[in-house]
């Protein structure tokens, strides 16, 4: 087997995300703290607004308001001393608490390339991504587990819709408290089912990434999609959006930095479906419902995924991620 060995000090910056395990206690005071830099923050906006309008002063930079909001403002505001008594911050999503933290690490890294040559990967939403040396990774959003889970997605936000009208239309005050706290535990469970929807399409792109790196081939090479210009076709817009290719190449970026393996941009106007990768002969009439590829000049036949795949390998005009 073709192998060639590379040994090199790597420094990189690694991140770590946890969730945490919190008290009823510990929960109000981060409640308490993120309700407090809301406040700021918007205060914030609100003084440079009054600047702007009434043209005394200008523009207040963060140093000059936070000198401004310890002095001035806490001063003539001694009903408002809450907001120095807290101290912490923490990230909230869905209900949950999560910690995150970043460390600089030092390493002797042996990198072992097992492929003398690259491999091409053409993504696309039937087949989520088709890699030229024949591994196959199909489109989780199509599998029986993550449409039960978009189901269940809009039968929450058809509950949480109606829940709102309901309150909309209520006029005792008291009814009205206690709509909103329905409200807001509805709000909950609509949170709830869209991180477990994004953390199953993350967790299943991360180790489609490794799988494709772990076999160290000498370069990688993508294209480079234009996906603002997809999402304009209102019939492909969800299932694109739901694919999430920007996070694959920023993981495939991040990875092939950490083990020095070469990544190949190719043009966004590259025709790596219409071509043949045996002859070269361009298809222009080729249309999105032919899945086969048939070459009009060499007869060639093949999987019309696995052809891109294939001419992207191959590619010669490209930009180099990084």
């Amino acid at each position: 087997m073709w192998r060639n060995k590379q040994t090199a000090w790597n420094t990189s910056h690694n991140a770590y995300k946890v969730e945490l395990r919190l008290t009823s206690a510990q929960i109000k005071i981060i409640e308490r703290t993120m309700g407090v830099c809301r406040y700021v923050y918007n205060l914030f906006i609100a003084t440079n607004q009054d600047n702007f309008r009434d043209k005394t002063r200008g523009y207040m930079s963060c140093y000059e308001f936070s000198k401004w909001l310890n002095h001035e403002y806490k001063t003539a505001n001694p009903d408002k001393q809450w907001i120095w008594e807290v101290s912490s911050k923490s990230v909230k999503k869905a209900g949950r608490y999560f910690a995150s933290f970043v460390y600089e690490t030092e390493q002797n890294i042996t990198i072992t390339h097992t492929l003398p040559e690259g491999v091409g990967i053409d993504l696309g939403i039937k087949s989520f991504a088709v890699v030229s040396d024949g591994r196959h990774f199909p489109n989780i959003n199509y599998t029986p587990r993550m449409r039960l889970l978009k189901k269940r997605l809009k039968r929450e936000q058809k509950k949480f819709s109606r829940k709102i009208h309901k309150l909309l239309h209520r006029k005792e005050e008291a009814t009205k408290k206690c709509n909103r706290s329905n409200l807001d535990k509805q709000r909950l469970m609509v949170q709830r089912v869209y991180m477990k929807l994004s953390n199953k399409r993350h967790d299943y792109i991360k180790k489609a990434v490794h799988e494709i790196v772990s076999t160290h081939p000498s370069y990688i090479t993508i294209e480079d999609l234009n996906i603002s210009g997809m999402m304009k076709n209102r019939c492909l817009a969800k299932a694109i959006a739901e694919c999430e290719f920007w996070y694959f190449r920023e993981l495939l970026e991040r990875k092939c930095k950490k083990y020095r393996i070469q990544l190949r941009i190719a043009g966004m106007f590259y025709a790596s479906s219409k071509t043949c990768s045996r002859c070269g002969h361009v298809k222009r009439d080729l249309t999105l419902s032919e899945r086969i590829y048939k070459c009009l000049d060499c007869g060639f036949v093949m999987d019309r995924d696995m052809n891109a795949a294939m001419n992207l390998r191959d590619c010669v005009k490209y930009a180099t991620a990084g």
